[in-house]
């Protein structure tokens, strides 16, 4: 692999932390990716609508909030990521939502992200832009797509619900409680740890 993992970590975990807006957010990692293994890829995954998705999944996480609200005891939100195969038999990256009744900010693996006690019926979102970026790089090289597949889900996502959870109301994303913690990562693999949610 021509890149560092822990260099684009930081990148993905350094824009999270500024509170960059999405489009902006997504620019700079196409940025990021064009610099260390030179693609027209790039070009096309810029061409995706990732204002739009990024829209819904601030009304999916609204709305699944509203119909289905944790209980209080859940202290950190939990948005987990995962290879899930479509009906043509690729596979896409498949975003939801989970919650879980404990969080240690010092767990550099998340384990508390593995007793989750809030499953929600609606957890599982559709987000397109995470479909095409998958059948787009999933084309292409194995240096561009493994680069690709580490940076642009995680980075797209992690941007995208950072913004959802500053904008939606904060009666939503905490009912009773003064604060939650929050993150998102793969199920099998790295994470970013959002801005904590408070009042």
């Amino acid at each position: 692999m021509g890149f560092s993992e822990a260099e684009t970590y930081g990148t993905v975990s350094n824009l999270v932390r500024r509170g960059v807006d999405v489009v902006s957010g997504v620019k700079h990692l196409l940025e990021h990716c064009d610099a260390l293994s030179p693609s027209a890829v790039w070009r096309e995954v810029a061409e995706l609508d990732f204002a739009a998705d990024a829209d819904y999944l601030k009304r999916w996480l609204h709305e699944l909030l509203e119909t289905e609200p944790p209980e209080d005891g859940i202290v950190a939100f939990w948005f987990g990521m995962f290879d899930e195969a479509g009906e043509d038999g690729r596979s896409f990256t498949r975003l939801y939502l989970a919650g879980a009744p404990s969080y240690d900010p010092d767990d550099e693996t998340a384990h508390w992200a593995c007793k989750l006690a809030y499953l929600p019926q609606g957890r599982y979102a559709d987000s397109q832009v995470l479909r095409y970026v998958s059948a787009i790089l999933g084309a292409a090289g194995k240096e561009v797509s493994g680069l690709g597949l580490y940076v642009l889900p995680l980075g797209y996502a992690a941007l995208a619900l950072g913004e959802a959870c500053r904008r939606l109301p904060p009666h939503l994303l905490l009912g009773r409680r003064a604060s939650r913690a929050a993150a998102i990562g793969f199920d099998s693999g790295d994470f970013v740890t959002l801005p904590s949610i408070n009042r």
